[in-house]
């Protein structure tokens, strides 16, 4: 049927040619890949057609056809039809065009000098640019990227302006400030001095072209530049992590990552007002809180409402001489609270693990004396830690029983 269809549509419209080229050309369609079939252009065709003359048509006919609409990538290795191919300038190495385009489109804006052109003239390895083919090969290289990047004029632009920085005279810089399209001279030396470019004024490194501060003095162009990252006072990055630092204090959800000022005093249980994450202002660890409903929809607080209130001093679980905690509004002690919040995990199949991270598992499950082996998984950890739950939390083992 794929034979019949196709034959039939190379009878339409290519009329002029032998029958029995028709046929092996109908052949050699249904021998390619569906992708190939997709990318197929009647410049293929036409070029599969001229290739090929009538004396060994029988022989090399199919074969050729077949050769010419299979070509592999040697970036992505799909194959494709010649007409969706590219030949490099200086090799025999081919691409299919999507993929030189995209190798063109990040290799254009990473031009620093004369040594990164090299890097423009294949798309698997790079070859040096000898003074007899520099010439032709821009210009090819010029028609080329016109051809590809017709509707992408920022692409076109980035190569002009980097050729230009590449092959330069070392002694023109370009303007530091990014909104200025100038280039000043350095005056022929390699001194690290103030330089104030003549069309915007602005204050540079003549050698690195960076925002000029004093600080730069006696300082390399790298040494200023691990500097600027930290201290740049006019970079609003480098003003966020100092307030933070001194002053600030974040939300740790990385939905919100909300900025709060932090102040002395108070309670360390901080609620974030956007997102309403508990944490601790100190540490930013996750706090959980019982009054809210879990993922199973469960209330911590109702069922402590359910336990006896003390009506002395001292715990109404029996066999508990300690004295009422008005955590748990005097229902438990400290201790005996937990074992009720213990219990209330393992009856309702809670797991509170997600709240905690690898590490902190990890450190807990040391500090209560639990051997964690090396590389363990997450899910072993959480496994070990539901094994050893009371020892987990820090708790005896005794189970409460509240007085009647």
């Amino acid at each position: 049927k794929m034979f019949r269809l196709i034959y039939s549509e190379l009878s339409y419209i290519i009329r002029n040619l032998s029958t029995l080229k028709v046929e092996l050309l109908a052949y050699a369609l249904c021998k390619v890949s569906s992708e190939t079939l997709q990318h197929l252009t009647m410049v293929d065709i036409r070029d599969i057609i001229k290739s090929c003359d009538n004396t060994h048509i029988r022989e090399d006919f199919q074969d050729n056809a077949i050769k010419s609409l299979s070509l592999e990538c040697i970036v992505c290795g799909d194959t494709f039809p010649r007409s969706r191919m590219e030949s490099m300038f200086l090799c025999d190495h081919i691409c299919c065009l999507s993929c030189t385009k995209q190798y063109y489109r990040i290799t254009i804006k990473e031009i620093t000098d004369r040594q990164a052109l090299n890097r423009l003239t294949c798309v698997l390895e790079a070859h040096p640019l000898a003074e007899d083919n520099t010439k032709f090969f821009f210009q090819f290289l010029g028609t080329k990227l016109n051809q590809w990047f017709t509707d992408e004029r920022l692409i076109l632009d980035a190569y002009h302006e980097n050729l230009f920085l590449a092959t330069r005279d070392s002694q023109i810089k370009k303007c530091g400030n990014q909104r200025c399209v100038g280039f000043f001279d350095i005056n022929h030396n390699n001194r690290i001095v103030l330089a104030q470019c003549p069309h915007c004024r602005f204050d540079q490194c003549q050698q690195c072209c960076r925002k000029w501060f004093p600080e730069h003095t006696g300082l390399t162009c790298e040494q200023y530049a691990d500097w600027l990252r930290e201290n740049d006072p006019d970079d609003p990055e480098v003003q966020l992590t100092k307030y933070l630092n001194t002053a600030g204090m974040i939300c740790p959800n990385e939905q919100c990552k909300a900025i709060y000022e932090y102040q002395a005093g108070g309670c360390e249980h901080f609620t974030c007002r956007e997102c309403h994450t508990e944490f601790c202002r100190i540490c930013s660890a996750l706090f959980h809180n019982p009054k809210n409903k879990s993922t199973h929809d469960i209330d911590v607080a109702e069922e402590l409402a359910q336990k006896p209130v003390a009506t002395g001093l001292v715990c109404p679980v029996e066999d508990c001489k300690n004295a009422p905690s008005i955590a748990c509004e005097n229902r438990f002690c400290e201790p005996c609270y937990k074992q009720f919040l213990c219990l209330f995990i393992w009856r309702n199949e809670i797991e509170p693990w997600e709240l905690y991270e690898d590490n902190n598992l990890i450190q807990k499950l040391t500090s209560a004396s639990i051997a964690v082996p090396a590389n363990t998984t997450r899910a072993d950890l959480i496994k070990l830690a539901q094994q050893h739950l009371t020892q987990f939390l820090g708790i005896p083992k005794r189970i409460p029983r509240v007085r009647q």
